[in-house]
């Protein structure tokens, strides 16, 4: 099974704004692609999970991780949480 979905990046960058919309699907866990709306550019990052605690609880992270060393996302970080 594939699971599919749009993304919208907000950067600005003239000479990247092709890659500011496509689609993302997760290949085989860990595992997830993102590919550019003209399929231009394809990334592939690594899903990583962890439990984090604070003070007020415990939170479900999520953090995607290059596969490779892309220029284009070379100060990026990308990471989710969920708090219950």
């Amino acid at each position: 099974m594939h699971l599919y979905s749009r993304y919208l990046s907000t950067n600005q960058v003239q000479n990247n704004r092709d890659l500011q919309s496509g689609t993302w699907k997760i290949t085989q866990y860990p595992y997830i692609e993102l590919r550019s709306s003209n399929e231009e550019w394809v990334f592939y990052f690594k899903v990583k999970y962890h439990v984090e605690q604070d003070i007020v609880g415990e939170i479900q992270m999520y953090e995607l991780y290059p596969v490779d060393n892309y220029s284009v996302f070379e100060h990026c970080s990308f990471i989710t949480g969920v708090r219950h």
